[in-house]
């Protein structure tokens, strides 16, 4: 893989935040009255061990955490040297003394496939969230909006790459290059929503997931999607490690992503 490919998918990211993004933000900032903030948004990047290693697995969580509405400060750069640094001290032993270890269900998935000699890389369905001010006082984060009217989601996920044909999501698994894609956002909205509007349009969007069977449940809690999803690599739909770790099934469904690509 190129050495260059976090360049690569910062050039793709900036030109998202431009058609994308940046338009979302114009639309809340006036609409300051309804005391709501977008987030800034998730730098997807990955590690030298991940652009050096021949067996790579993306791992795809529900959206960005704690990126604050700093917009200045915490631009896209920012945040994607902030990830790779993060990612580096989860999960490849690298110190760092403005980051804590993280011993969280969702960091002990990323270590159980380093263990298992994969190069884990850290992405996210929903690059943003929201900041509110449901006391009047102090901004809190929140979710995006997922009602009857709300389009934040269509905008973010749209098919702005390739003639229009590819969501930044889409565009990101392409550059990332990625041997094995993990969805962790479980079967139900709103990421059930922007699993589906991060790769199909129109009439598809929601009812072409429809077509796996069962979805992830109680007795089949990962399943392989890769087919109704057009990707060329093994990828698998499970639930958020919180839930796995929660049910004992941490382990059930790596090793069962490991088993299949052996």
């Amino acid at each position: 893989m190129d050495i260059n490919v976090n360049e690569q998918l910062l050039k793709e990211q900036k030109y998202w935040e431009k058609e994308c993004y940046k338009p979302l933000i114009k639309e809340y900032q006036n609409n300051e009255a309804e005391l709501v903030k977008l987030s800034c948004a998730f730098s997807f990047g990955v590690s030298r061990q991940y652009i050096e290693s021949d067996k790579k697995i993306m791992i795809i969580g529900q959206e960005a955490n704690d990126h604050t509405f700093d917009y200045e400060k915490w631009c896209l750069s920012e945040w994607q040297g902030w990830a790779i640094s993060y990612l580096n001290r989860q999960v490849n032993k690298e110190k760092n003394k403005e980051m804590g270890y993280n011993r969280s269900p969702f960091w002990r998935f990323f270590r159980k496939f380093a263990k298992g000699g994969y190069a884990p890389c850290w992405n996210n369905l929903d690059k943003v969230r929201t900041y509110v001010k449901k006391d009047g006082k102090d901004w809190k984060e929140d979710f995006l909006p997922y009602k009857t009217g709300s389009n934040e989601r269509e905008i973010l996920h749209r098919k702005i790459f390739d003639g229009n044909s590819k969501s930044l999501l889409e565009k990101e698994i392409e550059i990332a290059k990625p041997d094995i894609v993990v969805f962790v956002v479980g079967p139900n909205n709103p990421y059930y929503h922007s699993l589906s509007l991060a790769f199909f349009t129109g009439e598809e969007v929601d009812k072409r997931l429809e077509a796996v069977y069962p979805k992830p449940n109680n007795n089949e809690c990962c399943q392989e999607i890769s087919d109704i999803l057009g990707l060329n690599v093994p990828t698998y739909w499970t639930y958020h490690p919180n839930l796995l770790s929660r049910k004992k099934w941490l382990d059930t469904v790596v090793d069962k992503i490991i088993c299949d690509n052996k």
